[in-house]
């Protein structure tokens, strides 16, 4: 999967308690949206970016053309890849050009994927589906939000990754859609048909 739960910790507040598995549902439908989204050669290098498992640079070993490295700090984790074999000489640099599918997903897409995955958590999340129709969990220890409550934090989560998709689109045309000297023609301007938040699923107390 492109996020696993631990990318939702700095942006959403969600447990890392929080059910694998609503995770995971949540994660996939958002994928399914971002590959009907997407140009189709731009999601397929995200994605190829995404699954491999890239290290940080380091000072003592050699690369040759073609290799990955992180840099990462506090505000940003940013990709570059190797164009010239060369050993302690730290990107940015003539040997290294910066990915920038990667600042693509990692400034707006991947905040987007993760606030939209949330919203659709928090449509179900603290239900089950049984014979005797939907019903909610809870225990000794926690207390439900009412309906309004839900509805609320489900619209700024949409409202949120709204936002970050509407910057990324705009980022794209700013760069006239050529990344690295490579054209990713746009496939749409939206992910959603409707923007009408999930608010009239519940009924409000």
């Amino acid at each position: 999967m492109i996020i696993q739960l631990t990318d939702f910790k700095d942006i959403v507040p969600i447990s890392m308690n929080a059910n694998p598995q609503e995770v995971s549902i949540a994660v996939l439908n958002v994928e399914e949206q971002l590959t009907d989204s997407l140009n189709t050669s731009f999601y397929t290098l995200l994605k190829s970016l995404l699954l491999a498992n890239y290290k940080a640079w380091s000072r003592t070993t050699p690369y040759v053309t073609g290799d990955y490295v992180f840099i990462s700090n506090d505000a940003e984790k940013v990709l570059y890849k190797c164009l010239t074999g060369n050993t302690n000489d730290a990107p940015p640099s003539a040997n290294w050009e910066r990915v920038l599918v990667w600042d693509m997903w990692w400034n707006y897409l991947r905040k987007f994927a993760v606030w939209e995955a949330f919203a659709s958590i928090l449509v179900w999340h603290g239900h089950n589906f049984t014979d005797y129709g939907l019903s909610q969990i809870s225990d000794d220890n926690t207390t439900p939000i009412s309906s309004q409550e839900r509805a609320n934090k489900i619209a700024e989560a949409k409202r949120k990754a709204n936002k970050y998709w509407n910057d990324f689109t705009r980022a794209m045309s700013d760069a006239r859609y050529t990344l690295n000297d490579v054209n990713y023609p746009e496939n749409s301007t939206t992910v959603r048909n409707d923007k009408k938040p999930y608010t009239d699923i519940f009924s409000y107390d």
